[in-house]
C-alpha cells in the first residue's frame, strides 16, 4: 500500500514521521486514519487521494499519493490545463474544431478555428459578436490582414505548470522524500503552490518530434540524462497525444549542490542540447525507497538539519480530522 511505502520512507530520515504520510506538495502530515477521512452524508471523504502523474484523459496511468486538498485543487487544475493545451495543439495540427478569439484594431471577435480539406477556416458570426464591430472588422482587419488569433486552450504558461506538476510527482514516486529535500524540489514546489509566475525554479523542456529506431523515450517514465556527452541530470518524460510532438522531456537537476550548480550553469544556457536518456524501471523505486543510504546527500540533509532548516514542518496528524 502506498501509505506504508512512503511512511516507512519518511521514517528512514526522521523517526518523528513514523506512521505518518507527508503530502509531497503541501507537506502536511497525515496518520493512517487519513485514508478513511470524514463522513459527509452517506459518503466517506478521505484526507488522502491518488494523484495521476499525467492526466488520465490523456492516457496517464501511473499514480502516487497526495492529500485530497492538493489533488482536488492544483492537481485538477493543472490536469485540466494540460488537456486543454493538447486539444488546442491537435486543432492547430489539423484535427478538431476550437473556439478562437480574433483581436482586431476595432475590438475582439468571437470565432471558431477549424481545418477543412487541408486548409484552416476561421469563422466569426454576427450572432456571436457586436454587429458594428463585425462590420468595421470586415472593412479594416481582414482587408488589411491585421489581427491576432488566439485559440482557446492554447496557453503554454498554464501547460508548463501541468508538465512540471507531473514531473514533480514522478520524481517523488521514484525517489520519495529524498527528492523533496533537494533545493530544486523546493523551488518547484514554491512555483506550483505559491507563485506560478516564478522563474527561479531550475528546469528545462525538450520537445521530441520523432525518435529513430527503438525509442528509449517511455511515457510516464523517470530516468537520467547525459547532456552533450557529459552532464548528468534527472528527467521525467511524458508522450504527447498529438501528431507533431512525440514526447516532452522535463529535465531537472541531479542530486546534490554540485549537480544543481552545473545544471544551472551549463544546461540552462545551452540553446542546442544533444542528450541521451536512460529510463529507470519503476521497480527500482521499491528498492530505493527502503534504502536509507541510497542517496547520501539527502540522508545527510535530513539528519544534520535543524528544525528551521528542514523542508518539512513538525508532524501535525490530520487523519483523525
Amino acid at each position: 500500500m502506498l501509505f506504508d511505502v512512503y511512511s516507512k520512507n519518511a521514517e528512514l530520515f526522521d523517526e518523528k514521521y513514523k506512521g505518518l504520510f507527508v503530502c509531497p506538495l503541501c507537506l502536511r502530515a497525515f496518520n493512517q486514519q487519513g485514508l478513511g477521512g470524514l463522513i459527509a452524508g452517506n459518503k466517506v471523504q478521505p484526507f488522502l487521494a491518488l494523484a495521476h502523474l499525467f492526466p488520465e484523459a490523456l492516457g496517464g496511468k501511473l499514480t502516487t499519493l497526495s492529500c485530497r486538498d492538493c489533488e482536488c485543487g492544483m492537481g485538477t487544475k493543472y490536469e485540466k490545463q494540460l488537456v486543454e493545451h493538447f486539444a488546442a495543439m491537435e486543432c492547430v495540427e489539423g484535427s478538431g474544431k476550437r473556439r478562437a478569439r480574433i483581436e482586431t484594431p476595432v475590438g475582439p471577435l468571437a470565432a471558431t478555428f477549424e481545418w477543412k480539406d487541408g486548409k484552416f477556416e476561421i469563422n466569426a458570426h454576427y450572432k456571436n459578436n457586436n454587429p458594428v464591430t463585425m462590420r468595421q472588422a470586415l472593412g479594416q482587419t481582414f482587408k488589411d490582414g491585421k489581427g491576432t488569433i488566439t485559440i482557446e486552450g492554447a496557453n503554454w504558461k498554464f501547460a508548463r505548470l501541468g508538465f512540471l506538476h507531473g514531473a514533480y510527482l514522478a520524481m517523488f514516486k521514484m525517489y520519495g522524500y529524498e527528492y523533496l529535500a533537494t533545493q530544486a524540489a523546493m523551488a518547484l514546489r514554491k512555483l506550483l503552490i505559491d507563485d506560478p509566475t516564478a522563474t527561479t525554479a531550475p528546469y528545462r523542456f525538450v520537445y521530441v518530434e520523432s525518435w529513430n529506431g527503438t525509442s528509449s523515450i517511455r511515457h510516464e517514465s523517470v530516468g537520467t540524462v547525459r547532456v552533450n556527452g557529459t552532464l548528468l541530470c534527472n528527467a521525467a518524460v511524458f508522450k504527447a497525444p498529438t501528431k507533431r510532438h512525440f514526447a516532452t522531456v522535463i529535465m531537472l537537476p541531479g542530486f546534490g549542490p554540485e549537480h544543481e550548480r552545473r545544471f544551472e550553469e551549463q544546461l540552462l544556457e545551452d540553446k542546442e542540447t544533444q542528450f541521451d536518456y536512460t529510463p529507470i524501471p519503476w521497480d527500482k523505486a521499491n528498492e530505493w525507497l527502503k534504502d536509507p543510504d541510497f542517496f547520501g546527500s539527502g540522508h545527510h540533509f535530513w539528519k544534520g538539519a535543524s528544525e528551521d532548516e528542514s523542508p518539512f514542518p513538525n508532524p501535525a496528524e490530520r487523519g483523525d480530522g
